[in-house]
């Protein structure tokens, strides 16, 4: 009794204990979000409807690239080629929750993944809306003048005193802006998975797919998005059958020339 009492007492000082608690505990089940998406349509719709907001190059890069929340507030103006048509993110900003709870907002050169670091063509429809935020915020910093904030001069998406668009703002704003023009509510991050499936309906290789939305694993961007690739490829069966019977119908099936 005194040797295992001991036994006890070493273990304990030495900050060991002799169960796992973790044994007992039952593994969490993991429920899937289900995204949700616009059609090509809707996004249209959306981008005409929101075109005078705060929010537009923010709601334009995330559409065209599927980027995060965090990447789109990250891009700088430093990231952005117009000579040579690209735009590389390379750049996140986020907020965090400091010892008093309230929200500060950090910038950081590191990325979720080394597959975030990625570069795009810069479409024209992105660049005519990037040159008119840089014509808007050329024309505010004289407007504010000294009360300008020159803390985010090398950034895009920012409001029109020059302070950095809020993570937080974008998330609630979104939704908030999407009901103000009757428009169907999604989350702001839902515009990732709508550039991903029009890139699906478009044909685009899954591969592909990955390498544009930034997923360091292939299996993410597949399990997300195959049964999308299927719905498509089930329309374009569908296509073809209706093709090939009308074909027979009207020359017979013993035609060379289809």
């Amino acid at each position: 009794m005194v040797s295992i009492f001991t036994d006890f007492v070493h273990d304990r000082k030495k900050k060991v204990i002799l169960v796992n608690p973790m044994e007992d505990v039952d593994k969490p089940i993991e429920i899937e979000y289900s995204a949700s998406f616009y059609s090509a349509q809707e996004v249209i719709d959306m981008l005409e409807a929101v075109r005078d907001d705060v929010l537009y190059t923010p709601i334009v890069l995330a559409s065209f690239y599927g980027l995060r929340r965090s990447e789109v507030l990250g891009i700088r103006w430093n990231s952005i080629d117009f000579e040579e048509k690209t735009i590389t993110i390379n750049h996140k900003v986020f907020q965090i929750r400091d010892r008093n709870e309230s929200t500060v907002v950090k910038t950081s050169n590191r990325m979720k993944t080394k597959s975030s670091l990625r570069s795009f063509p810069l479409l024209p429809e992105v660049e005519t809306a990037l040159l008119a935020a840089k014509e808007r915020q050329e024309y505010f910093k004289k407007a504010f003048q000294g009360s300008y904030d020159k803390n985010y001069l090398n950034y895009v998406c920012v409001r029109e005193d020059g302070a950095i668009i809020k993570p937080d703002y974008v998330s609630t704003h979104f939704p908030y802006l999407l009901k103000k023009h009757n428009l169907r509510v999604i989350r702001f991050h839902d515009l990732r998975h709508t550039c991903a499936s029009l890139l699906v309906a478009a044909g685009i290789p899954m591969k592909m797919i990955q390498d544009y939305l930034g997923h360091s694993v292939f299996q993410t961007t597949a399990n997300r998005y195959s049964h999308l690739a299927t719905d498509t490829k089930n329309i374009a069966a569908n296509s073809l059958s209706g093709k090939l019977k009308r074909s027979e119908s009207v020359t017979g099936s013993d035609n060379d020339d289809f």
